[in-house]
């Protein structure tokens, strides 16, 4: 997110104008006392940043994104196929097992009286 610094603690930034750059919701990177919003030190990546860098840190980010996203498609192309086998075994599974179970069943029953 983006940020003007208005004051700070010992451990945070007093903070207004917050901005995210991403589109992804920025409460979670602060602090809200009394409509005031704190960030902690740690989160200040860049000082006195332009509209260029911040441009670039947005670019870099939505690439990051990208590739995260296709790496998960891939490997959901990989394993998709694996998990419908699986559940088609399981249920050809669940079928021989009520068939033999009910033959199990039919012989006992025929053992007993």
């Amino acid at each position: 997110m983006v940020a003007t610094i208005i004051g700070e603690t010992d451990k945070r930034f007093k903070v207004r104008d917050t901005k995210s750059i991403n589109g992804n919701p920025t409460n979670w990177m602060g602090l809200e006392i009394k409509r005031e919003v704190y960030v902690e030190h740690e989160y200040l990546l860049l000082d006195n940043a332009t509209d260029a860098d911040i441009a670039r840190l947005a670019a870099f980010d939505k690439e990051y994104a990208r590739e995260v996203e296709e790496i998960g498609r891939k490997v959901c192309e990989e394993i998709v196929p694996i998990v419908a086998r699986m559940a088609d075994r399981l249920a050809q599974k669940m079928g021989q097992q009520k068939d033999m179970l009910a033959e199990l069943i039919d012989s006992l029953k025929k053992n007993c009286g």
